[in-house]
C-alpha cells in the first residue's frame, strides 16, 4: 500500500492528527478527516468538482479545528496518528 493510500485510509476512518512541514518551512499540526459522517453536509474538496487530474503528491482533507478544506504534501508529512 502506498503512503498516500495509507493516509487516505486513516483519514476515512476518523479524525487524525497530521504533523507536516508547510511549503514555507513552518511546522503545522492539523486535526483532519475524510470520514463522510464527520464532514459538514454538502461539502467536498475542490479537486473532486473539477476535471483536472488529481495531484498524487498532495492529500486533501477537512480540517475540523479550522473548518475548511486543506491539503498536505506527502513528501513533507512528518507523522499521521489516528485519534
Amino acid at each position: 500500500m502506498t503512503k498516500r493510500q495509507t493516509a487516505i485510509d486513516m483519514l476515512n476512518q476518523g479524525v487524525c492528527e497530521i504533523n507536516f512541514t508547510k511549503v514555507n518551512g513552518a511546522e503545522r499540526i492539523m486535526h483532519a478527516t475524510l470520514n463522510k459522517d464527520l464532514l459538514p453536509k454538502n461539502t467536498e474538496p475542490k479537486d473532486t468538482k473539477s476535471k483536472q487530474k488529481v495531484n498524487e503528491d498532495v492529500v486533501p482533507c477537512y480540517d475540523v479545528n479550522a473548518p475548511g478544506w486543506r491539503s498536505f504534501r506527502l513528501e513533507l508529512l512528518n507523522s499521521i496518528i489516528q485519534l
